[in-house]
């Protein structure tokens, strides 16, 4: 470690937050009450209508596709709990030639069109398929339809990754009609059919689980209440008070990077770490590190970009990835620099990581003593210094005489692709509805 660069990392504050993890968990708490007891609050509960549950019973086939915000993958689990991909696009892919009005309406066409003639190819008689769930990335507001339907609306307009389909939707959208309809149109017969966010299909992807966590790109928890799983949109709704920022936290020109998700999102902290990098401070402090700045000076607005989180994975890691990526000589001569501060960044994401963990289930603290999290991280699988702080925050923070099994969920390898741990648990979501 190099003394006078950690010693600028502290004068600008970037271990303001870890210092006072306590203090920042404690508003944490505060918000979470405040989704649980305030009515006036309680719109930001989104609730999914599904239960925890501790065994997923057996079923028959069924569906599961999981669109993201780049690619739509789409796979079949029969009764013995086996896994065909059936296919994995672009979404682009899925956008037809011609233009028209109705964009989700376009894309559902497409998406059901594609996963019928995949089933053909794979000698598969779609009147086998009565069960269909689908993840959705986006926050969403869910409704119970009847017995073995759950469907959803929009929740937000600020929809973050940018799919084609999704634009300009306007917050109430209803999401259900356009999806149940193109499949029916395209012969499913439908018993079975929930849409819902990935993150209490995280939840359901681990038996017995209290609580569900997302940290890769950007960041999710639930909350559960009497057996009933609801989004709590942590990421995007718990803002960390601003005495624990650091001079650093912008994820743009002009946003301040106060949101939870943004000092913990993998599509934010590396803008941080660029921005860590361009501080007086910081380049004053060796000039191995003012060369760097000098650098991403020149890059002007096209710095924010010019980091991502596989930049931080390998800087943790063999770095050959990062060499290969940036061969610019300030990179290669300042490497161990940049790992250091790559280090702090990490360390700090995965410490605020394991506020959110505990917030997860912090309304059920008085219930019981054992407590089981299933936690979907990118972040957590690549560098496994993240992995180690989130467990040593969370089990810090954790009171005394409680006890806390994170479980990090790993996608399922098949010959033709993984499963996502949401795809996982849409399957077990698609057993246990009555």
């Amino acid at each position: 470690m190099n003394n006078s660069v950690d010693e600028a990392l502290r004068k600008i504050g970037l271990f303001s937050a870890v210092d006072n993890l306590q203090s920042i968990l404690e508003a944490g708490q505060s918000f979470v009450r405040s989704l649980c007891e305030d009515s006036s609050q309680s719109a930001r509960l989104l609730s999914s209508y599904l239960k925890t549950s501790s065994w997923h019973k057996p079923a028959s086939n069924c569906l599961t596709v999981d669109i993201g915000g780049s690619f739509t993958k789409a796979a079949l689990r029969d009764a013995a709990g086996q896994w065909l991909v059936l296919f994995e696009l672009s979404n682009e892919a899925l956008k037809p030639a011609g233009s028209g009005a109705n964009l989700i309406t376009q894309f559902t066409s497409a998406l059901a069109e594609q996963i019928v003639d995949s089933l053909k190819n794979f000698n598969i008689d779609k009147e086998c398929l009565n069960s269909v769930a689908v993840v959705w990335s986006n926050a969403i507001e869910n409704r119970f339809l009847g017995p073995g339907r759950i469907g959803a609306v929009t929740a937000t307009e600020d929809y973050k990754k940018g799919e084609w389909f999704v634009e300009s939707l306007p917050i109430g959208t209803e999401l259900t009609g356009p999806f149940f309809s193109s499949l029916v149109e395209c012969g499913l017969s439908i018993e079975k059919f929930i849409l819902s966010n990935d993150t209490p299909f995280t939840l359901l992807a681990l038996n017995g689980a209290d609580s569900g966590v997302v940290a890769s790109t950007g960041v999710n928890a639930t909350l559960v209440r009497n057996n009933e799983i609801a989004n709590a949109e942590m990421g995007a709704s718990f803002a960390i008070p601003e005495v624990y920022l650091c001079e650093a936290d912008y994820v743009s020109e002009m946003r301040r990077g106060s949101l939870i998700e943004f000092l913990i999102g993998g599509s934010f902290i590396p803008r941080i770490f660029g921005n860590v990098l361009v501080n007086p401070l910081i380049s004053k402090s060796n000039r191995r590190l003012s060369d760097i700045a000098d650098y991403l000076g020149s890059l002007g607005s096209e710095r924010w970009l010019f980091f991502d989180a596989r930049d931080l994975a390998s800087l943790l890691g063999t770095k050959e990835a990062f060499y290969k990526a940036h061969p610019q000589a300030c990179f290669l001569e300042g490497v161990e620099f940049l790992e250091q501060i790559a280090a702090e960044v990490v360390k700090r994401a995965a410490s605020l990581l394991g506020v959110v963990i505990y917030c997860s289930v912090y309304n059920q603290l008085n219930d019981k003593d054992q407590f089981r999290v299933s936690l979907d991280s990118w972040l957590a699988r690549e560098i496994p210094l993240f992995n180690e702080f989130v467990n040593r925050s969370a089990q810090t923070l954790f009171p005394t005489g409680k006890s806390l099994d994170i479980k990090l969920q790993e996608p399922l390898m098949t010959e033709r692709g993984s499963i996502s741990v949401p795809m996982q648990g849409a399957a077990n979501a698609l057993s246990d509805l009555a």
